[in-house]
């Protein structure tokens, strides 16, 4: 989530690496879709640590917008 996360570099290489082939694309697909059936298995799956490397040390906020009415 912008602002909220780092943009987690390590799973983009993984899923780039891994799904080259039909059959990484599979695998991927059962470990990290599959395998985990709700958010709480998911940061299971990630680990303290990465999601930690994740949270950035302090937020930069968009300008607000202004439509003009």
């Amino acid at each position: 989530v912008q602002g909220f996360y780092r943009r987690d570099h390590e799973a983009y290489a993984d899923y780039h690496h891994t799904t080259q082939a039909r059959e990484g694309y599979e695998r991927w697909r059962a470990e990290w879709v599959e395998g985990a059936p709700d958010l709480d298995a998911y940061v299971r799956r990630l680990g303290n640590e990465r999601v930690a490397a994740l949270i950035p040390l302090d937020h930069h906020f968009p300008e607000p917008v202004d439509y003009g009415y």
